[in-house]
């Protein structure tokens, strides 16, 4: 049987974190105290920063064209992305608007989401729609003179009219 200490070390669970900060410089200093900030939450690793290219980004909509740098994070505790995105906000004197954070399994999810789209131009069909040269086959009064033609071709269908009174 399995002492507590040892049980206790095998189900140890990291939670991991992705922080993004716009125009700012993570240098070791920043880094230092990033890391004094998120000390509440026993930080096991501090990834060192990696910057991303000046772009529009979704994250940080409000600001335009901006430089991200991006910084994982794994700490012992549990939280969630706004606890940490508060804290570090108070500890770094940063303004709110220049700090993200999200999990990081979240972050490659939504980063492969945005990607799906970025190979096509326009709009994504489903395969229904894209046999047909336009989709007004299927809306409209097109489609109802169709239906009852494939109605009509049904020797089972009998149709039912509703008695008007005169």
């Amino acid at each position: 049987m399995k002492s507590f200490i040892d049980y206790l070390n095998s189900v140890k669970k990291v939670y991991e974190f992705r922080l993004k900060f716009a125009n700012c410089n993570c240098d070791d200093e920043f880094l230092s105290s990033l890391k004094h900030a998120l000390a509440a939450y026993d930080v096991e690793e501090i990834s060192k920063p990696k910057r991303l290219p000046c772009d529009d980004y979704a994250e940080f909509a409000g600001m335009g064209a901006c430089e991200v740098e991006i910084v994982d994070v794994k700490l012992n505790y549990p939280a969630i992305p706004e606890q940490i995105r508060q804290l570090v906000v108070a500890k770094t004197h940063l303004v709110p608007k220049q700090v993200y954070v999200t999990t990081k399994s979240f972050d490659v999810q939504d980063a492969a989401a945005e990607a799906y789209g970025k190979d096509v131009k326009g709009a994504r069909l489903g395969a229904e729609l894209e046999e047909v040269p336009s989709g007004q086959e299927y809306v409209g009064q097109k489609r109802v003179e169709s239906l009852l033609k494939e109605l009509a071709k049904d020797p089972s269908y009998t149709p039912e009219f509703a008695k008007t009174e005169k």
